[in-house]
């Protein structure tokens, strides 16, 4: 007697209710196929299934093997059919693989080279590179890899296993770490740097030094405070590559974690011009003077930030208390030359609502509201309170008025466009 089943399981918690065979006799499975797969062999998958021809199965069998397949994450479905002739057992799996997508972070595991530990990844997670698709079924598989690589070193701490992404749920990582090893970093050094002295970069990573060592923290650690270092010289295709790290074996490192980080500096970029959009209460010509670099110069991205802080108090000044500056460098590697284009986000200007004091008596405070050069209407100055209140607060203390401080508060009425101050004094 020969009888076709066809069985689909595209979700794992759908393989519990799929229909079984009408039989419960031991079945020999003498053909398996399997269709749909691309970055997987059919070996592979029967591996990962625990199916193999020649063995004796009960029919409700398949079902946890396709289960099997489901949980590893390596599949975004996968369904099957099956054929009896007698006692023989013939089956085939549709499968449709899931997208390798998610970088895999291994974060501390100094006793082991990258290879060593990508290596006893694919035990478990075949064809591994260093990406792998999203979900919990595959984290686990890789957590099983890097524990057994531990226990076969005697590395007696678990695997700590954590998804990350940035705040908006983008770029996410699957990030491995040994857990309490209590290993710290105890020195750092530098590979192909020469346009920022070793010394200064020496310097600068006192601040990690002693800190638990962690790959993820040291790579942040380069690519923002290090790199300022290389901005500050204009030299903005500056490149940290990974951190390496392995176990310290010098007399002032035997018992903690030596880190290289290899420096790719690039070349140094000098200022052309900045290209600005958005701005309408200010014009170009003006807001070129506040940012203060001059063509031929580096490009230095210090100097560009004080520039555009400069331009934002400027607008706070004028009222524009939304206001937003960002900036991006447009690099030309044939002239070495810099172009930053600057997005203006003005908002709506503010004006002057009412002043209130609290604190003083009534006749103190009508006084120092008189002085209180900014009147209803007027175009608000966000940093008006800070040219005002030091001269006047020394007055009233000469006078002798007592208080310990003096604080500025502001109601802003989004719909009036208004900005309401209150001075508290206590």
């Amino acid at each position: 007697m020969v009888s076709t089943v066809l069985l689909v399981a595209p979700l794992l918690a759908a393989l519990g209710h799929t229909e079984q065979a009408p039989t419960a006799k031991p079945m020999r499975l003498t053909r398996i196929e399997v269709s749909g797969g691309q970055r997987f062999s059919q070996n592979q998958v029967l591996a990962l299934s625990g199916l193999r021809v020649g063995q004796t199965i009960h029919v409700d069998g398949l079902g946890a093997a396709a289960n099997k397949l489901m949980s590893s994450g390596l599949f975004k479905s996968v369904s099957y059919h099956y054929r009896t002739i007698g006692v023989q057992l013939e089956i085939t799996f549709q499968i449709e693989e899931a997208e390798w997508t998610v970088p895999v972070v291994f974060d501390n595991f100094v006793w082991f080279t990258d290879e060593e530990l990508r290596d006893a990844v694919r035990e478990e997670v075949p064809g591994f590179d260093g990406i792998a698709p999203a979900g919990s079924g595959v984290a686990s598989a890789i957590s099983r890899a890097l524990q057994r690589l531990l226990d076969k070193r005697n590395i007696q701490h678990p695997v700590d296993y954590l998804p990350l992404s940035d705040e908006h749920g983008r770029n996410p990582e699957h990030v491995f770490s040994v857990k309490g090893t209590g290993l710290k970093i105890c020195s750092v050094r530098f590979v192909g740097a020469s346009v920022v002295p070793e010394t200064e970069l020496l310097k600068a990573a006192q601040a990690i030094i002693s800190t638990d060592y962690s790959r993820g923290f040291v790579a942040q650690f380069a690519s923002g405070t290090l790199f300022q270092l290389y901005r500050q010289r204009g030299h903005w295709r500056a490149a940290f590559q990974r951190p390496a790290a392995k176990l310290g074996d010098d007399a002032g490192c035997s018992n903690g974690v030596a880190v290289s980080l290899s420096v790719d500096e690039g070349i140094a970029y000098l200022w052309d011009k900045a290209e600005w959009t958005g701005n309408t209460a200010m014009p170009a010509r003006e807001l070129d003077a506040l940012l203060a670099m001059k063509p031929g110069e580096i490009a230095n991205g210090s100097k560009v930030d004080d520039g555009v802080r400069i331009i934002r108090k400027a607008y706070l000044r004028r009222g524009y208390l939304g206001v937003r500056v960002d900036s991006e460098p447009a690099l030309d590697d044939a002239t070495h030359r810099a172009t930053f284009r600057v997005g203006v986000h003005e908002g709506p200007q503010f004006r002057m609502g009412t002043i209130s004091i609290a604190g003083l008596s009534d006749a103190t405070a009508n006084r120092l509201k008189s002085k209180w050069v900014l009147k209803p209407g007027d175009v608000y100055d966000e940093y008006y309170s800070d040219d005002f209140l030091p001269a006047e607060v020394a007055n009233l203390r000469r006078g002798g008025a007592t208080f310990k401080t003096v604080s500025v508060g502001r109601t802003l009425n989004t719909q009036a466009l208004t900005v309401d101050v209150t001075i508290t004094f206590k």
